[in-house]
């Protein structure tokens, strides 16, 4: 595993600094993603879960397609992504909008879902569901696993991106979030409240801290 990210960091690298923006994930995450797609020669990915767009930023300065939705797209974040010729947004519920979009899409395109919309069990019913209609998806990533690594009773092959060696290893990448120096300390306030009570983050130098946890697997 530690050579597939020894062979990722220096495209990923090159791309960086991306800014961090609420409720985004982690540049580690971010990072673990690329590095499976690129092992799953991905064509496209579909992001769920827009919000403020750092996830579709990511996959697009990395050369993937890149489909983007959710239920409102805000003007700050059309106005970011729209200077990017390879993403696609779209507005709606996930359930309705991901068949259409690989309905219609090029089967031979090989398709990653990267799942931050709907969450928990919800989340891996409905990709689990997905894989079982569409062929093209050659890999599923989901956010916030971080309660119960829930994602592996659905997909057994999952690596999540808290486990060692990676998260030691690679966890370098968020120094820009996690530095009070560089980082709106509001944020980094809103994520200690929001995780504390599982992560017991409150009395945990960040450097102890996990992130949100992204799992991903191949179909």
């Amino acid at each position: 595993m530690i050579k597939l990210f020894k062979d990722s960091i220096d495209k990923f690298q090159s791309i960086l600094p991306l800014p961090y923006l609420e409720q985004g994930i982690l540049t580690s995450e971010a990072f673990f993603m690329y590095a499976y797609a690129k092992l799953f020669n991905i064509d496209v990915v579909i992001d769920s879960g827009t919000h403020f767009g750092r996830s579709a930023e990511f996959f697009a300065k990395l050369g993937f397609i890149v489909h983007t939705l959710d239920r409102n797209i805000t003007d700050y974040t059309n106005r970011r992504l729209s200077k990017y010729d390879n993403v696609v947004m779209h507005v709606g519920e996930d359930h309705d909008i991901i068949p259409q979009l690989l309905d219609n899409m090029n089967k031979s395109l090989r398709v990653a879902v990267f799942m931050d919309s709907t969450k928990g069990r919800s989340a891996c019913i409905f990709c689990k569901e997905l894989t079982a209609q569409f062929k093209s998806i050659n890999m599923v990533a989901i956010h916030d696993q971080w309660r119960q690594h829930l994602m592996k009773r659905y997909f057994p092959k999952t690596k999540y991106s808290d486990k060692e060696p990676f998260n030691s290893k690679y966890w370098y990448l968020n120094k820009q979030v996690f530095s009070r120096s560089e980082t709106n300390e509001t944020e980094l306030d809103y994520v200690k409240a929001r995780y504390a009570k599982d992560l017991d983050a409150k009395n945990k130098p960040w450097s102890d801290f996990k992130g949100f946890v992204v799992g991903v697997s191949p179909t």
